[in-house]
């Protein structure tokens, strides 16, 4: 298996993995039941609940074959790719971006490989901090690319790591750290610093 099959199986592993570890579910639970428990504990599951029992049907297409060389379903970009921006977007076009989709956090990609996510949250809190120390708006959202913004909160997260019980325990447990964790992390002068 391989291409946008083997991505689709990937991601789903990520997905499934995700929902048994954080709410706790059994192994023996079917993907679908996973989800359907999940639902009322996380409003982002709950809006795409059809969606991911959707992707569960089409990944025991993709892996229930007699033939395990022989793909019986495959699945398209739009299914495999998260909608996000590129790197080299400005940070206006990834708040256009954000607010026309109803998004606060979208993935950033550069060479179709997600380099980090840009949170609104975040990035609000920092342009709160540039409105009051009176910088120029305006030559932050033209000029800043979003990826200088992702790759001062990864120096940031490098330094911190170690520091920190939350954060090193979900990058030994988990390899990421979650936004409620990072957000608490971030000092106030490193948010100041993303916006400088």
């Amino acid at each position: 298996m391989d291409g946008l099959a083997k991505r689709f199986i990937d991601a789903y592993n990520k997905i499934d993995y995700a929902l048994r570890t954080i709410y706790n579910q059994k192994r023996s639970l079917t993907f679908s039941d996973a989800v359907r428990k999940s639902v009322s504990q996380n409003s982002v599951i709950r809006k795409y609940e059809d969606d991911l029992i959707d992707y569960g049907r089409l990944r025991n297409a993709i892996v229930h074959s007699h033939n395990p060389n022989v793909v019986m379903a495959e699945p398209h970009e739009d299914i495999v790719r998260v909608e996000g921006v590129d790197g080299s977007q400005s940070v206006k076009d990834v708040i256009i971006f954000a607010q026309e989709r109803g998004y606060s956090n979208i993935p950033v990609y550069e060479n179709e490989a997600i380099i980090g996510v840009a949170s609104l949250p975040l990035i609000t809190r920092g342009l709160g901090t540039l409105l009051k120390s009176g910088a120029s708006v305006d030559e932050y959202f033209e000029k800043t690319q979003i990826k200088d913004v992702i790759e001062k909160m990864r120096r940031q997260i490098r330094i911190n790591t170690g520091r920190h019980n939350a954060t090193m325990h979900y990058m030994k447990n988990y390899g990421y750290i979650p936004l409620w964790i990072l957000v608490k992390v971030l000092s106030f002068g490193m948010v100041c610093e993303l916006y400088s």
